[in-house]
């Protein structure tokens, strides 16, 4: 008879805990609970709650951008708009994408970067201002925009933006790929993650470009990420330097030699390895005056990836 009873009051009581646990609110799984509802201050509610989007639907929502966004391991799309409350105009568009991995975010945040606008002091990096922010915070990247006629103001889109830092994977790390890129005479704020076709070629499948500064004179660095075989890399590169009647010639360096050309699209330009890396500088009026550069990109690139 015991038995029976302490049956009965076990059945009871896991039939409480299933009800008492589906009255709970559960922030949704995976990137739509990196979406603060129903609102994300007082006064600012989503009525229409959060949409999703995947690589076969994404265009539906970002339509003539989506081909950006893929290539950098687009997994899913979060988007929700906040309107303010007692009907005040103005609303608040909030994304927030999930993106392969770190250093794929900030590839995707450094497309669309503005150095000249200020900070919001949160996520890895971002700018912002009174009508749009966006930031990157470990493999996801955040855009959010004002709409309507918009009377609202800075403070708000940063409210809108900590909210969704806050629950975004924590600390705020930076990609340890840009130590690579960390080196005199390179702007940081120019770094740009390509995750194909750096300098518009095809056989350098991904990596780094930014701006470098040599004796007062612009020029454009990069560091592909060759694989397993860099000089078949080179190979291809030197190949089509060919077909458009480029010549490369070799040059002396203190740590070997290099390679010197014309390119076509690009002007005086100078490559060299780095273990699995393809390096070099363009946009060169005396490709001489690149050696230094290159030299401190070596070194920069081979302490990288011993630190890592």
């Amino acid at each position: 008879m015991n038995r029976s009873r302490n049956s009965v009051a076990a059945v009871v009581l896991c039939l409480m805990l299933v009800v008492f646990g589906c009255g709970r609110s559960s922030a949704p799984a995976g990137v739509a609970g990196m979406l603060p509802v129903p609102g994300f201050a007082e006064g600012w509610r989503s009525e229409v709650g959060v949409r999703l989007y995947q690589r076969d639907n994404l265009y539906e929502h970002i339509n003539g951008e989506a081909e950006l966004y893929l290539p950098y391991g687009f997994v899913e799309a979060a988007a929700t708009t906040y309107d303010r409350t007692g009907g005040t105009a103005g609303s608040v568009s909030a994304d927030v994408y999930e993106m392969g991995s770190l250093l794929d975010a900030f590839g995707l945040y450094s497309s669309y970067r503005s150095p000249d606008k200020a900070a919001p002091g949160f996520g890895s990096d971002g700018f912002h201002d009174k009508y749009q922010l966006m930031f990157y915070q470990d493999k996801y990247f955040a855009r959010l925009t004002a709409l309507g006629e918009w009377d609202g103001s800075a403070d708000d889109l940063l409210a809108c933006g900590r909210a969704i830092a806050d629950k975004l994977p924590q600390p705020a790390t930076s990609p340890p790929e840009l130590e690579m890129v960390k080196i005199d005479g390179v702007e940081p704020s120019s770094v740009v993650y390509l995750a194909e076709s750096v300098l518009g070629y095809a056989f350098f499948p991904k990596g780094f470009t930014a701006n470098a500064t040599l004796d007062g004179e612009s020029a454009r660095v990069f560091v592909v990420f060759a694989g397993t075989d860099p000089d078949a890399v080179v190979q291809k590169y030197t190949d089509y330097l060919k077909e458009y009647g480029a010549e490369p010639q070799s040059m002396p360096i203190p740590s070997g030699e290099c390679l010197v050309v014309e390119d076509p699209l690009h002007r005086g330009t100078v490559l060299d390895t780095a273990g699995s890396f393809v390096i070099g500088a363009t946009g060169l009026a005396d490709p001489e005056q690149a050696v230094p550069l290159i030299e401190r990109m070596r070194a920069g690139v081979l302490a990288s990836r011993e630190g890592s």
